[in-house]
């Protein structure tokens, strides 16, 4: 991306006995690029994060990684590593392929208070994340997640692919709390 980004200067309050300092963001700026998003009202939401395969190989290539703010990779198992891709400031199209949930999840969906899109996860996780407060955002394929979730199988491999465009179909049929979050903290 091309766009430079907007800096930020904090503020001093300075009294006899405390000194504080508070760094405000321009509400147009994506607080986790330090970007314009590619529409304002992108901010007035939580982000999404949604796992992305990285092997086997010939499930490549990946689609959208370009347009999440923040990608993660991380080892799973026998050497194999996966995505997760925060989506705020932009969308996509077509993101994927989707893959199953991992422990390294739970700190990103609470980090980034996000709404969590998956595609399965081990019997012991998926319980475990089903406890959690964070369990009314976690958005698997199902009954009213089509066209948003969607299968895309070339040559014969059926892959699960999200248009991020369409989720917000989903959040209003589950009735998911979408409003903005305090996501500040980064600065740039």
């Amino acid at each position: 991306d091309t766009q430079t980004p907007v800096l930020v200067t904090p503020s001093i309050t300075k009294t006899p006995s405390t000194i504080a300092v508070v760094i405000t963001q321009p509400p147009a700026v994506n607080p986790l690029t330090g970007l314009a998003p590619d529409a304002p009202e992108f901010l007035d939401r939580r982000p999404l994060l949604i796992k992305i395969e990285n092997l086997p190989r010939n499930n490549r290539p990946q689609f959208g990684l370009n347009q999440a703010d923040i990608v993660y990779e991380y080892h799973t198992e026998e050497g194999t590593t996966r995505f997760a891709a925060v989506f705020y400031g932009k969308q996509a199209e077509k993101v994927g392929p989707v893959r199953s949930a991992r422990w390294f999840d739970v700190q990103l969906v609470q980090m980034y208070k996000s709404i969590f899109i998956y595609g399965s996860a081990y019997q012991k996780l998926y319980d475990y994340l089903f406890e959690q407060d964070f369990s009314e955002r976690l958005i698997l394929e199902g009954p009213y997640t089509y066209p948003a979730l969607y299968r895309y199988e070339p040559a014969g491999r059926n892959l699960l692919l999200v248009n991020t465009h369409l989720v917000s179909d989903i959040i209003e049929a589950y009735k998911i709390d979408n409003d903005r979050q305090d996501l500040y903290g980064m600065s740039f």
